[in-house]
């Protein structure tokens, strides 16, 4: 085998392995650490006084428009806005379906919510 072969053999093994480990769910209370054994290291870290939010890159993207984040408060998770497929999130997420905004596999867009009228809904 030629040295290109090699690294080319490597790299493939390589991404089949961390597709593997992005499979397992990330669940509320973990530290992480083991946000990153179950979803792989992060495309970027931000830290913003007691919470930490973790990026990955989003397999729906751009059709998502944003990468898939997960939440941590005080060292521990709380929550996850995971849109892809190998990013599962077993806790409640604060993105659902029903969210104003959240579009669809179907493409189909939940809309916002009317404003409230000024005479609060009374004639």
């Amino acid at each position: 085998m030629t040295r290109t072969s090699i690294l080319l053999t490597a790299l493939l093994l390589a991404g089949f392995a961390g597709e593997a480990r992005a499979q397992t769910p990330v669940r509320p209370g973990m530290t992480a650490d083991e946000v990153t054994a179950a979803w792989g290291a992060p495309s970027a870290t931000r830290a913003r006084g007691e919470f930490t939010y973790m990026n990955y890159p989003s397999s729906c993207m751009p059709a998502c428009g944003t990468q898939d984040v997960v939440i941590l408060q005080n060292g521990k998770v709380v929550d996850a806005i995971a849109r892809s497929s190998n990013h599962p999130y077993d806790g409640s997420s604060s993105l659902s379906g029903k969210a104003p905004g959240f579009t669809d596999a179907a493409g189909v867009t939940t809309p916002a919510s009317p404003p409230p009228s000024p005479s609060g809904g009374k004639p």
